[in-house]
């Protein structure tokens, strides 16, 4: 990662029970890690400070990276799996991996940073 913060990061994370698959923009940098062990992201996504992070409500296993992040001070969204799937459709990405869905929910942060309002 850069030592200097040249742009804004933007965050996708796409959420199973299992995993959470992360994205970051612009770096395209990727990684999957536990969806239960949420400090070593935590430290990391601190150190980049990211512009905003989203994720897809997914039935609630994205309650407790939400809670987390939202804790550790970090700009992080619940975004509604429709809006998320149209802004792919939009693009023309509809293929379905963990690893796009990522980058599509980081996509999703840049475009709609300055508009999204946290609760």
């Amino acid at each position: 990662m850069p030592s200097e913060k040249t742009s804004p990061y933007f965050v996708g994370i796409d959420v199973s029970k299992d995993t959470l698959d992360v994205f970051i923009r612009p770096l395209q940098t990727s990684w999957k890690v536990d969806n239960k062990a949420f400090g070593p992201l935590v430290k990391k996504l601190k150190k980049l400070e990211p512009e905003l992070i989203v994720l897809e409500a997914t039935g609630g296993y994205e309650i407790g990276v939400l809670e987390a992040l939202s804790q550790a001070g970090l700009r992080v969204y619940r975004e509604h799996p429709l809006k998320v799937y149209h802004h792919a459709k939009g693009r023309g990405k509809l293929a379905k991996t963990d690893r796009l869905d990522a980058s599509t929910l980081a996509h999703y942060a840049e475009c709609f940073a300055k508009d999204i309002v946290l609760r």
